[in-house]
């Protein structure tokens, strides 16, 4: 009965073309004997039917084909293509992609970026990823540009993974980088950009005008006391060159630092002056806004020849680590040119509802805007002088939105003095207090206008005043 019903199965499979004879097979071994009966009955079938070209094109080989017929040649898969399309297929940030600046000055050094004098890491592309799959992915497409991994960190106060990549010696930075957004405008990356402190380097330690030691204070209608206030709930961060905690003007202060400098660190007279301002010691003769507040101060400045600069790299550092201390205001008195990468860390800095204040720029009227004072969300602080002059090197822009005192501000030096410091430096750190209190419509509310009526390219919405905070 078995041998039956396999032959007519057979006989079905050779009639209607199906695959019967391989669903028998699967149930008994085959021999020679049951393939020699399978041709036999081939053989009969052809006589009665003729098949078709259609029909044979169709037919599934049977053993004996399989057996007798010489297997076809591989097909060759297709070249890859000299460029391929991006592995990434969406937006790497939640946001759209920023555009690129409208105006970029392009770098007058030699191609190779040797020159000390690019405004960016020679040879360094940077790349955020939201996680660590999708910066492989990227880090295996930016192979075929000749890009290297150097670096690599999972950011995640910031929430998304930086990668530091090197590239050919013999690349022009700018230029390649800008191939690579115009082939994959979904990545973002920018190049490692060099910042500056934006203090004017006319300090000076002239004792004669010491009654004028807290006139910033005074100017701002700030209290000598704040009594009503628990500043020890205050959180505040720092970026800034690294700060001389056993600086008198520290003595007692909650100040906690942390460096993320590459290289020599720079002199820590700029971020010691600004933390003086902020929680200065009074017995010691150092006027601090919030005396008792905690400092959270990332060191990020380096000393490269005679130049004092911060990188890209270690300013998303600091920021991610001043995320993961919870502060509620950070003070940037440094500046540079546009950054998508910083641009995404601040933007997703500011989403945490943490205020970013930053120094407006002194490089002039006529100046280009400075970031990230110029960003979106951040408060650009400009200076004036004691008899609310602007000071006569501050940029102008739309983005400016605070005046605060600024030229010949007394702070503390590097060491265990103090002196006058000039700059819109000098002048952030009053509104970083001011915003560690009250809220930035409030500010915007009590702002003293100067200048044109009204919000303006010079002072903003005017000088920076506080409230009556205590009674």
């Amino acid at each position: 009965m078995k041998l039956a019903t396999k032959s007519a199965c057979r006989l079905l499979c050779a009639a209607s073309m199906l695959s019967c004879l391989a669903y028998a097979d699967d149930k008994t071994e085959i021999n020679p004997d049951s393939v020699e009966r399978t041709e036999r009955v081939r053989t009969l079938s052809a006589q009665s039917t003729e098949p078709t070209a259609s029909t044979q094109a169709q037919r599934k080989p049977n053993t004996a084909d399989a057996v007798s017929k010489p297997k076809p040649p591989p097909i060759r898969p297709p070249l890859r293509p000299k460029r391929p399309p991006s592995p990434i297929t969406a937006n790497l940030m939640t946001s759209a992609v920023p555009p690129l600046p409208q105006k970029i000055a392009p770098y007058s050094g030699n191609q190779n970026n040797t020159d000390d004098e690019a405004p960016f890491e020679p040879n360094e592309l940077m790349l955020i990823s939201n996680d660590m799959d999708e910066a492989k992915k990227s880090a295996n497409y930016l192979n075929r540009y000749g890009a290297r991994i150097k670096i690599r960190s999972v950011l995640s106060g910031l929430g998304f993974v930086l990668s530091v990549f090197r590239l050919p010696q013999d690349a022009d930075t700018q230029a390649l980088i800008r191939q690579i957004q115009m082939d994959s405008p979904n990545l973002q990356m920018d190049v490692n950009q060099r910042y500056q402190l934006q203090s004017a380097g006319r300090e000076s330690s002239n004792r004669k005008i010491s009654s004028r030691k807290s006139y910033g204070a005074t100017l701002i209608q700030w209290p000598q006391t704040l009594n009503c206030i628990a500043q020890s709930s205050l959180h505040l961060g720092v970026i800034d060159t690294q700060v001389n905690t056993t600086h008198p003007a520290l003595l007692g202060a909650q100040v906690k630092s942390q460096s993320f400098i590459k290289g020599k660190p720079a002199n820590a007279k700029h971020g010691t002056a600004v933390v003086s301002m902020l929680v200065g010691n009074t017995q010691a003769g150092f006027s601090g806004l919030l005396p008792k507040a905690n400092i959270s101060a990332a060191g990020v400045f380096r000393a490269r020849g005679d130049k004092v600069e911060a990188t890209t790299g270690s300013l998303l550092l600091a920021l991610n680590w001043l995320v993961e201390q919870r502060v509620s205001v950070i003070n940037l008195s440094l500046g540079g040119e546009h950054n998508r990468v910083l641009e995404q860390a601040i933007t997703r800095v500011l989403a945490k509802d943490i205020e970013i204040v930053a120094a407006a720029g002194n490089s002039g009227p006529d100046a280009p805007p400075v970031y990230p004072a110029a960003q979106q969300g951040v408060t650009a602080v400009t200076a004036v002088d004691a008899a609310l002059r602007l000071y006569d090197q501050a940029n102008h822009g739309d983005y400016i939105e605070f005046a605060a005192p600024g030229v010949d501000v007394w702070a503390a030096d590097a060491q265990e003095a103090g002196q006058y410091h000039t700059g819109t430096s000098f002048a952030a750190p009053f509104v970083a207090a001011a915003l560690a209190l009250v809220g930035r419509e409030i500010l915007i509310q009590l702002a003293v206008d100067l200048g044109a009526t009204g919000k303006d390219s010079e002072f903003g919405y005017g000088l920076v005043a506080l409230p009556q905070v205590c009674d």
